[in-house]
């Protein structure tokens, strides 16, 4: 009898636990898009389009959106944009834009190009540019995204396009179980002694 309480207390946590943490990234922030291929939170509310105000063209180069990062990293007297302040580029190696652009609707076609296409994090190696491509721009070049047709490509760090910012999950803390949660486990746990105490007597 007593094996078999201890497994009802170990489902009902199961359970508790389960739907405390269901929709514990949906939305818990409404500036934050949580992708749950690679666990990382996406700003939702604005990119470095958003950020160059001051800028007639609205998009910036590479070092343009290190800029960015770095100044939501360091918003509000070093506390950070919402609070947080490991805001990154997205990693080239990690397929990240790619999984961003799985999760988003189409762009539509009369985006303009420099708004469509976004900065990824790493440079390319040196040795992977040919060598026509460094005679034409001896320069240093990144790695960026299409995200009209789901590609992606390097490009001059001078050239300006736009930029998305994340966060890994592990910087936003979980919600609190929902009160509903709470209660029903409780009520569980209850009812389970209950019957064991009415079995022993």
């Amino acid at each position: 009898m007593r094996l078999r309480f201890q497994l009802y207390c170990i489902f009902a946590i199961t359970i508790f636990l389960y739907c405390s943490t269901a929709n514990a990234y949906s939305w818990n922030d409404e500036n934050l898009l949580y992708d749950e291929n690679l666990h990382v939170f996406w700003l939702k509310t604005e990119t470095l389009r958003d950020a160059l105000t001051d800028q007639e063209d609205k998009v910036g180069t590479r070092q343009d959106a290190l800029d960015w990062i770095n100044g939501l990293n360091t918003l509000n007297d070093g506390m950070g944009a919402g609070g947080y302040t490991d805001w990154r580029l997205p990693s080239y190696d990690q397929g990240e834009l790619e999984s961003l652009y799985n999760l988003l609707t189409p762009i539509a076609d009369d985006t303009p190009y420099k708004e469509y296409c976004f900065w990824y994090e790493e440079l390319v190696p040196d040795d992977d540019i040919p060598q026509d491509i460094k005679d034409i721009l001896d320069t240093d070049y990144g790695w960026a995204f299409d995200f009209r047709h789901g590609t992606t490509f390097y490009q001059s760090v001078g050239i300006k396009v736009n930029a998305y910012a994340l966060l890994p999950a592990s910087s936003v803390p979980l919600p609190l179980p929902l009160p509903s949660s709470a209660i029903l486990f409780l009520a569980g746990l209850l009812i389970l002694a209950r019957s064991r105490s009415s079995q022993k007597n």
